[in-house]
């Protein structure tokens, strides 16, 4: 659809955006090594100690997004959308939340994994968690019928994830040897 007004070109360099955006997280975890270099001197678990970057990172941005959402919903009058008498709703927000702890999961985990691999732990947990995360959404989006049947769009981002994964795995490889 048109949402937004958008052209495709600008929905995908929105992508773009978006994906240089979310490779932050890396850098913050990377470069707070020295934070959680502290956190392990003050007696937190190696396995854990990466959560000291994680939380200041999700507090802030969820207050962002929150907020955001607060101001939007507020402007278009939509609160009464959520009301949780309506059909169905109290099915939406238990999905959103195992979501929600899903995701804070995956985070928590790759920190932990990146922690159990040791010096390489960033150069390798990364890759894998951005192969896994291209691969199982791709998916989840076969499994919710986001493409209809002879939707050329299913087949391109099908392909497109198959090249990037072989990308990233060559990449990572390569910067391991």
């Amino acid at each position: 659809g048109d949402e937004g007004g958008l052209t495709a070109l600008q929905s995908v360099a929105l992508c773009l955006g978006t994906g240089f955006v979310a490779s932050t997280l890396q850098l913050a975890f990377v470069l707070g090594e020295s934070i959680t270099d502290e956190a392990k001197l003050l007696g937190v678990s190696q396995i854990v100690a990466a959560d000291v970057i994680w939380l200041p990172a999700f507090c802030i941005s969820g207050a962002v997004n929150s907020g955001y959402a607060a101001v939007v919903m507020t402007r278009n009058g939509s609160w009464s959308a959520f009301d949780m008498s309506r059909e169905g709703e109290i099915r939406r927000w238990a999905i959103a939340t195992v979501s929600a702890l899903f995701f804070c999961a995956h985070i928590h985990l790759y920190g932990t994994a990146s922690a159990l691999l040791g010096d390489l732990g960033p150069v390798i947990a990364w890759p894998v968690l951005m192969c896994c995360t291209m691969v199982f959404g791709q998916a989840w989006g076969k499994f919710l019928h986001e493409f209809r049947e002879g939707d050329a769009g299913g087949g391109v981002n099908n392909l497109a994830t198959v090249v990037l994964v072989v990308a990233i795995i060559v990449i990572s490889v390569a910067a391991i040897v």
